[in-house]
């Protein structure tokens, strides 16, 4: 209406209660401190309040590199790590002291399982005495179908495989596979279940289907899961049947039958981490049995060897010498100065007794990445790790004589520089008391790792093996499928043992469809194996060089590097080796 003015209108007395509360949380917010960092976590005694779990699918839909239709639907397929899972890995519960130690042992626990990609545990709130952490992990694609070919040292390898490492999401490990190697064709079925109805044992069971015979295990394990649990067991059995054979320049010289089973149960103890150390120690029982046989029609059968009546099954030197020309100076077994005589059949063994061992473990762990992985977290200790166990295998448990089997290994890891870091392994085992000492073997290898840039990794080793009195069925061999790219398989054999490597390689940030990442290598070996009794100079180590490219697939859950090597052998023709071998595969590093 004309000349009308309204009354004003009256504030609600709910707009100024929302009003109040606007500007209380406000005032809340800016108030509210930053989080304490670790330390002062642990220096003023908080304890952890709510855990949150979040696991995250395979791929990440959100990010536009990963928002593929095939990215989508294989998140689909994928079951995802169970929260309950997760859970029940924590070393931590609500309530408990918070400890980044026992966070970082956790973190470390989880990568080792083999299906987490990333993971990372964080404080997200503090308040009045109490922290809240968050558990974020991300899964890998854990169905692996496989079709796999490879060759190194001039023979080829291949395998066709199913394996699901992460079953219904909750790890466990189901596996069949079919391989065929130099040795022989494999059928697999196996089985592994780390936490067997959801209590701290795991089981691993398997059955395999040879060419040549059959092989069985069966395990149950309860282990040390974290630097402060107290106790530990393990009961087992394994039952192999198959065909072994010896080599003399990288062909067969002797091959014959093995048989072999053996059972062993123990129980661990440990007072837990004090001063940064562990120490632990175990008793127990084992038996292991070797059964030898051979035939006519394997290579290097000889019948009743030399008019040997007893048969002890160690033939005479001259009878699996290979063929020396009449003009080449000859020792007193009728082998040439470059040979060594090779045994036909091993004798049988039998070892049953006690077993007692003992621990100590210094944790100092570094988590590093570009290491031997890509783009993934490695945990290495530059602490130190030492194993040592005795047997005593006695007549009256059954063994076929009386004696001491011992079995040391060390490992230290030393700081060089901010960048460098360098791991020494050392192993001794071997058996006495029935005479001289038998199959004594010394192991010891440097291994160095330098980062000269975030995406550049100069990488060395140098690895000594000596062999003293080696039983019969063992032998110390060298080519290029363990390490020597430019020579055949298992070219080189003997009681001794050196490999010299040096590469650089370079991880890229080249990543196809988010999901292979692409690395190059160049490479340099020095090596060679041989008998003691013939001695060794520098100028008879055989040297190669060689590049390759590598590839990964950053989202599986086992964490292989597939390799395509080109090496070339400087000796080839003293060696009588082809001077160009072309390596490619898959290995557990790059």
């Amino acid at each position: 209406m004309p000349g009308y003015n309204p009354p004003p209108m009256r504030a609600s007395p709910f707009r100024w209660v929302a009003v109040v509360i606007f500007l209380a949380s406000r005032a809340t917010a800016d108030s509210v401190p930053p989080l304490p960092t670790p330390e002062e976590l642990e220096a003023s005694g908080a304890r952890i309040g709510r855990i949150t779990i979040s696991s995250l699918n395979v791929f990440d839909t959100s990010d536009p590199k990963e928002d593929y239709r095939l990215y989508r639907f294989a998140n689909k397929l994928h079951v995802v790590t169970k929260e309950e899972v997760l859970r029940r890995e924590l070393l931590f519960r609500e309530g408990d002291l918070y400890s980044r130690r026992l966070i970082e042992e956790t973190e470390r626990n989880l990568r080792a399982l083999g299906v987490i990609y990333h993971v990372r545990i964080e404080p997200v709130a503090y308040q009045y005495g109490r922290v809240d952490l968050e558990v974020t992990t991300q899964d890998t694609w854990t169905l692996r179908p496989a079709v796999r070919f490879s060759r190194s040292g001039g023979d080829n390898t291949s395998g066709i495989s199913i394996s699901e490492f992460n079953l219904a999401g909750r790890m466990k490990v189901l596996t069949l596979n079919r391989r065929n190697n130099v040795d022989r064709s494999t059928t697999e079925l196996a089985y592994s279940d780390p936490r067997l109805f959801g209590t701290r044992f795991a089981m691993r069971a398997s059955y395999q289907d040879l060419s040549d015979g059959v092989s069985r295990s069966l395990f149950f394990v309860r282990p040390f899961f974290a630097l402060d649990t107290p106790w530990s067991f393990q009961a087992g059995g394994t039952h192999l049947e198959q065909t072994s054979k010896l080599y003399r320049e990288g062909d067969v010289a002797s091959e014959f039958g093995q048989f072999s089973e053996s059972i062993g149960f123990a129980y661990g103890g440990s007072g837990g981490l004090n001063d940064g150390q562990v120490v632990r120690w175990g008793v127990g029982y084992s038996y292991l049995r070797n059964v030898f046989s051979q035939e006519a029609g394997d290579i290097g059968f000889v019948a009743n060897p030399s008019g040997d009546d007893d048969l002890d099954g160690v033939l005479n030197g001259a009878d699996l010498c290979p063929a020396t020309p009449p003009a080449a100076a000859v020792d007193g077994r009728g082998c040439a100065a470059n040979q060594f005589p090779l045994p036909g059949v091993p004798p049988d063994q039998k070892f049953s007794g006690p077993l007692f061992t003992l621990q100590t473990l210094r944790a100092r762990y570094i988590k590093v990445v570009n290491y031997n992985q890509f783009d993934r977290d490695e945990d290495f200790n530059l602490g130190n790790q030492m194993n040592l166990s005795g047997q005593a295998s006695l007549r009256e448990f059954g063994a076929d004589r009386s004696e001491l089997i011992l079995n040391f290994a060390d490992s230290l890891g030393i700081p060089v520089a901010m960048t460098a870091n360098l791991f020494y392994n050392v192993s001794l085992s071997g058996r006495t008391g029935a005479g001289a000492a038998a199959n004594v073997l010394l192991a010891q290898s440097f291994d160095g790792y330098w980062r000269i840039t975030d995406h550049q990794t100069l990488f060395g080793h140098l690895g000594y093996d000596v062999g003293i009195h080696l039983d019969a069925q063992n032998q110390l061999l060298l080519g290029g499928d363990n390490g020597l790219r430019g020579y055949p398989t298992r070219q080189f054999d003997g009681d001794r043992r050196l490999l010299l490597q040096v590469e650089h390689r370079s991880f890229t940030d080249w990543e196809v469809l988010s999901l292979v990442r692409i690395g190059f290598a160049a490479f340099l070996d020095l090596g060679n194996a041989w008998y003691a009794e013939f001695g060794q100079r520098f100028s008879d180590l055989h040297p190669d060089f060689g590049a390759g490219i590598r590839f990964a697939i950053s989202r599986s859950s086992v964490a292989t590097v597939s390799r395509v090597d080109l090496a070339y052998a400087l000796d080839a023709d003293e060696t009588n080796s082809p001077r160009f071998q072309i390596l490619f595969g898959t290995a557990f590093r790059f």
